[in-house]
């Protein structure tokens, strides 16, 4: 493409060419016709300013025309464009795979983003494999010579003695040479005089050579010269963004020896000359921002405190700024002002998302903070030096001893549950957060922010779960977060009534952003599934419970069984294995399921959450075995009993529980469902039942009295006590018994048969984040 076709073509509105492309293909459907529409819509891409629109254009070009390599050539130009260099990798791969070896462009492409990545040694190499492949091959020959300017400045005279020498490649010259100039100020201004002096690489009077005399000047001027320089040159263009990259080179070599800020003292001198540049003002901010860094990593906080402020009074609505603020404040371990700086944060942003400022980068961003509050309210990080690690999160790793060796074994942390509830509601509830913003950047079309759009009864299951998660915004943001709920809420409903359903199955390798979100839903569900089988939760913190409970219920559409069972046994999180274990057993299974569909993710669920009403029911029993702690236990087994009607734990602690309360033909009621559900007849629980059944035969038939349910009277049975019989005292032999099953029985997790009771299988996955504590 010429610099003058490429003039014009930014000149032209392509957003009125793609619609008159599309009014066209709606009057006719000629293969000509339909070719021009697709050119146009990739062509579109490579001059649409927004990231976004570029990639809907192109997708909808390569649906158009599939097989034409050109679509994945700009493709690959929009993703290096919006600086997408991993993505951009990925696409070059696949038109290497399919295209001619012959070809070279894909390679010198993938040199161009391995440069980008600072990897100059693999550009290095693509370059020396493309100049064997195609020798002469110019653009090449200047990859090389970039990506050794990179690495050291040695080589840079012998490697420039290769390049061609005429004009046809001016501008690669002036953009190498501007690289040598920055990259290593000192000698690379020598080196670009001589050039200059004795080139007979460029033409005299040619913009190139006319652009590297300005550049030495610009690093050379003093800060009243550089001044009246920069006045000379149209705001908002490239030649202001060198010179302003010359300047700051130039600052840097007047301060060497000085600190770091003396080079601010420069920079905001110039910004008090042109205050109207918003160059200038940016040259500033990002200055300032490294200098925060370095101040912050030497502990200086009060100089970085302030240094932050001036970027807060300059830009008030940039979110790094805030972050920054209450980084710092994390670090000074300053609890109140953290816990406020973190707040504001979460405003500031709800805000500029309720503005419009709705990117993908920006969403994000977003979901990654409440990631790493989620993380380390999770677990706390390993020590790297090996010293003991003070577990404040709901999970703890142990060191045990496996085999001879020594592994990492992770555990409910059931001490901070009990001491501190707030952590785990800080997990729910940032998790659902991380999730909603995570399903949020994947785009306003359902078959992408549903993960798959297979039928409209589980798509709807999957935008009510959704839709009942969004919630989690109201709770950590106040005010702006129910203002971004109803918005957000009416958004996906919208999007999901005005796209009907295409009955395809789920894609069969989805993209990476929607594998780690399907990924991040199995990591969530295997956390929760170790809580209900082993957390005994503390009797006074039902409603984190009941919080917990909701969390599991909103999750239950997005179980990918699929995936769950695609990878090994050692390649998985603990929790995936949790997971796994209960799913096998639940439905009996001796090979892993091909298909789950929704009865059977909410039987999961309900299973899981029937065994934490079970351990809930049981504590409460336990710190209060008066007659209306007794009926609240029972209320709660009931509870369990309609969620998993077939599960023999329910049975047996309710036969407890209505043996205490003497509710004698109650409790022969429950043993009664045990036997018809029971499939284990060697369980432990068969054992304890008929110890339970001999203490009722021992007991004193004249105590019996029937069990009142809050549905036999107008007063619930904690308000009315009285008519619950008191207890009586037992053999001591029965009751010593009992009173052992009740030390030794702390969760349902121990009546299950085959089942570990502490799991030691490896550690796999990510590591949370460190990040300050938050109500």
């Amino acid at each position: 493409m010429s610099k003058l076709s490429a003039t014009l073509l930014q000149r032209v509105d392509w957003v009125a060419a793609t619609i008159a492309f599309d009014t066209l293909h709606q009057q006719t459907a000629e293969s000509a016709q339909l070719r021009r529409r697709a050119n146009a819509l990739s062509l579109a891409a490579l001059f649409t300013p927004d990231a976004r629109a570029a990639m809907q254009s192109l997708a909808r070009a390569i649906e158009a025309e599939p097989l034409n390599p050109l679509h994945l050539y700009r493709l690959a130009l929009a993703q290096m464009r919006f600086g997408q260099w991993q993505a951009a990798l990925e696409t070059l791969d696949l038109l290497i795979e399919n295209l001619p070896k012959n070809l070279v462009l894909p390679q010198y492409l993938r040199g161009l983003c391995y440069l980008k990545t600072d990897l100059e040694k693999r550009a290095n190499n693509i370059a020396q494999e493309i100049e064997i492949a195609a020798p002469g091959h110019a653009a090449a020959k200047f990859l090389a010579a970039d990506a050794g300017v990179r690495q050291r400045f040695k080589s840079v005279a012998k490697s420039f003695s290769q390049l061609p020498k005429n004009a046809q490649h001016e501008g690669l010259w002036a953009d190498l040479m501007l690289k040598t100039l920055l990259l290593h100020p000192e000698e690379g201004a020598q080196f670009l005089e001589k050039f200059l002096t004795e080139q007979k690489h460029l033409p005299a009077g040619s913009h190139a050579v006319q652009l590297l005399r300005h550049a030495i000047a610009w690093q050379k001027s003093t800060d009243d010269e550089f001044v009246e320089l920069l006045q000379k040159t149209p705001p908002g263009s490239k030649t202001e963004e060198v010179a302003l990259l010359c300047f700051y080179n130039g600052a840097l070599r007047k301060s060497a020896g000085a600190g770091p800020g003396r080079v601010l003292v420069h920079i905001n001198r110039l910004y008090e000359t042109l205050p109207e540049r918003q160059s200038v003002r940016r040259l500033l901010i990002a200055a300032t921002t490294r200098t925060i860094a370095r101040e912050a990593g030497q502990s200086n906080f009060v100089k970085a405190l302030s240094l932050n402020e001036l970027c807060l009074r300059l830009e008030p609505f940039n979110p790094i700024h805030h972050q920054n603020r209450a980084t710092i404040f994390t670090l000074m371990r300053e609890r109140e002002a953290y816990h406020e700086a973190w707040e504001n944060l979460d405003r500031l942003e709800y805000r500029l998302l309720l503005f419009g400022l709705t990117d993908e980068r920006m969403l994000r961003s977003v979901a990654r903070r409440h990631r790493m509050f989620a993380q380390q309210a999770r677990l706390t990080v390993r020590r790297s030096d090996g010293s003991p690690t003070v577990h404040q999160g709901i999970f703890k790793e142990d060191q045990i001893m496996r085999q001879g060796e020594q592994v990492w074994q992770l555990d409910v942390n059931k001490s901070i549950l009990d001491e501190d509830p707030e952590q785990l509601r800080q997990w729910i509830w940032h998790r659902q957060a991380e999730l909603v913003f995570s399903h949020l950047a994947l785009g306003p079309a359902p078959g992408r922010f549903l993960l798959g759009f297979p039928d409209e009864n589980q798509s709807k299951k999957k935008l009510g779960a959704l839709l009942r998660m969004t919630d989690a915004l109201a709770v950590l943001a106040g005010d702006e977060g129910e203002r971004l709920r109803d918005t957000v809420r009416a958004f996906w409903q919208a999007r999901f009534a005005e796209t009907p359903p295409d009955y395809a199955p789920p894609l069969e390798a989805p993209d990476k952003d929607i594998l780690f979100l399907q990924e991040s839903y199995l990591d969530t569900i295997g956390d929760l599934c170790m809580l209900c089988q082993s957390w005994t939760p503390n009797p006074r913190q039902e409603q984190a419970m009941r919080e917990l409970l909701a969390f599991l219920q909103a999750l239950t559409p997005f179980l990918d069984i699929e995936l769950l069972f695609r990878q090994q046994r050692d390649q998985v999180p603990v929790g995936w294995l949790w997971l796994r274990h209960s799913i096998m057993e639940r439905f009996d299974l001796k090979k892993q399921p091909g298909q789950f569909y929704f009865k059977q993710q909410q039987q999961l669920t309900h299973e899981l959450s029937a065994s934490l009403l079970v351990n809930f029911s049981w504590e409460k029993f336990n710190e209060d075995r008066s007659p209306g702690g007794i009926v609240r236990a029972i209320q709660l087994l009931d509870e369990a009993r309609t969620l998993a009607p077939a599960k023999p734990e329910v049975e047996y602690f309710a036969a407890m529980c209505f043996y205490h309360g003497h509710f004698f033909n109650d409790a022969n009621a429950a043993i009664r469902r045990f036997y018809k559900i029971v499939k284990d007849k060697e369980s432990n629980l068969v054992k304890r039942i008929e110890e339970i059944q001999e203490a009722i035969r021992k007991a004193d038939p004249a105590q019996n009295r029937p069990f009142l349910r809050a549905s036999d009277s107008e007063h619930t049975p904690g308000d009315a006590p009285e008519q619950v019989p008191v207890f009586f005292a037992p053999d001591l032999q029965t009751e010593e018994s009992l009173r052992q099953d009740i030390g030794e029985m702390p969760s349902n997790l121990k009546t299950t048969k085959n089942w570990p009771i502490k799991c030691s299988w490896p550690l796999v996955g990510r590591r949370p984040s460190k990040s300050p504590n938050r109500p």
